[in-house]
């Protein structure tokens, strides 16, 4: 039983396909016949940008999903030929680096997955889960729901709760007397965005521009091809900056961000309605896997497991790596030990979120190392080592892809090049400053 028929539970459906006797879908929502926001959910009209780990694994879960999603209009531009990236302070190269960068809005996305699974998955939609319940010796029996104002009553002895943020499955935790514990940091992030026309002609269909804060700055941009000739705008920030509510107030703040290429988009561009503002004060992850006790057969995924900072787009990704996973565990021991699959299956989540959550600290810790007892930044060694070298520039890209993990910058072969480039920067500038130390 999967609650939840968003992109996380269509792919926690594909993952238990052929490995359980049968597997129904239960949504709340009326869904829609055709890709169409919907309340449930979160986002549901913004453009979201497919990292390569989402592309993979659910092209490996949902064989055909890429192409499917580009039939149906999707944005899709060359990493990096195709992407126009400010980032550590300068304009990256434009490589191809083997990668390509996929977007589209929530609903096309979902629809695209949700067409491509088996017809023996079912989906019963209208349907408000209120409750579980559990065997004498405390595993999953049955989820209780009401659908057309009765009370239904559907067995299972396995449920993937991919309801949201309201995690029904940490509830029903609780209950049970296992607490899950929560770890938490404070993302104080938010952003803007809008859907805008270009004034003067078409332009490149494929080009993503993405322009990043480099610290202390906090202000960002992101402009994707929506596959119609129209893009999709996104402007961030934290909450010390001024939030724009118009677009004028959206065009002002594009030409305070550090590279110019998307407030010159801005200004020769219309938009379509009003922008829309989304706040993420905190980034959370529900630590099922650091649980004192779990109810068998009871697992988590998407934002019921944990929700990061949408600024670096991690969130489909993740659902496709726990799926992945969820999948592997199921089809390799079964459902026979519901026990062993549930403690299995949240310690392998806790390792494909983790990727993910290492990346919130990259910036502050991986770049910054003691060196012979005085604090040494490695960001510009970091800048200029990926400008130069096409190899460390793909390795630093496949990292925010969530295809190598964040840690690996710290891997002694990158890690003594990084430390050899910034001490040879802080020679330079001591020298030009005359404070060489002799």
């Amino acid at each position: 039983m999967v609650i939840g028929a968003g992109i996380a539970g269509i792919a926690a459906a594909a993952a238990l396909h052929g490995a359980v006797e049968q597997v129904t879908i239960l949504e709340r929502d009326v869904l829609p016949p055709s890709p169409t926001p919907r309340r449930g959910v979160p986002q549901g009209d913004q453009l979201h940008n497919l990292l390569a780990m989402a592309q993979v694994h659910l092209e490996d879960l949902l064989p055909g999903f890429v192409d499917r999603l580009r039939q149906l209009g999707c944005g899709e531009g060359v990493v990096s030929t195709d992407t126009h990236v400010f980032e550590l302070g300068l304009r990256m190269p434009e490589r191809d680096l083997g990668l390509r960068l996929l977007c589209a809005q929530r609903p096309m996305i979902d629809h695209a997955a949700a067409s491509l699974l088996p017809p023996t998955v079912h989906i019963a939609d209208d349907v408000r889960v209120s409750d579980l319940r559990c065997t004498p010796d405390g595993a999953v029996s049955a989820v209780i729901a009401e659908r057309g104002g009765e009370t239904v009553e559907y067995p299972c002895d396995l449920v993937v709760d991919a309801s949201g943020p309201a995690c029904l499955a940490a509830r029903w935790s609780t209950r049970a007397d296992f607490d899950v514990p929560v770890d938490e940091v404070h993302a104080d992030q938010w952003y803007v965005s809008v859907e805008i026309d270009p004034l003067d002609g078409p332009w490149d269909p494929h080009r993503f521009l993405l322009v990043f804060p480099t610290l202390p700055s906090t202000r960002g941009g992101l402009m994707s091809p929506a596959g119609d000739g129209s893009f999709h705008l996104s402007l961030s920030g934290k909450s010390a900056d001024p939030i724009p509510r118009t677009f004028d107030e959206m065009s002002s703040y594009a030409a305070t961000l550090e590279d110019p290429v998307i407030a010159e988009r801005v200004r020769r561009s219309v938009p379509h309605g009003e922008p829309r503002v989304f706040r993420k004060v905190k980034a959370s992850w529900r630590r099922f896997d650091q649980a004192e006790g779990r109810v068998p057969g009871l697992l988590a995924i998407g934002d019921a497991l944990a929700g990061l900072n949408p600024l670096f787009g991690q969130g489909i990704s993740l659902i496709a790596g726990c799926a992945v996973a969820l999948r592997d565990l199921v089809h390799q021991h079964g459902g026979d030990d519901l026990g062993y699959l549930t403690s299995s299956y949240f310690n392998a989540s806790a390792e494909v979120v983790d990727t993910a959550w290492q990346l919130g600290a990259l910036l502050d810790s991986a770049l910054t190392v003691d060196h012979e007892g005085r604090a040494l930044n490695l960001s510009a060694a970091l800048s200029e080592l990926v400008a130069e070298d096409p190899e460390m520039h793909a390795h630093y890209v496949r990292i925010w892809h969530l295809l190598e993990p964040a840690g690996s910058l710290s891997e002694d072969r990158i890690r003594d090049r990084l430390v050899e480039r910034a001490l040879q920067l802080s020679f330079s500038v001591e020298a030009d400053e005359g404070t060489v130390r002799r």
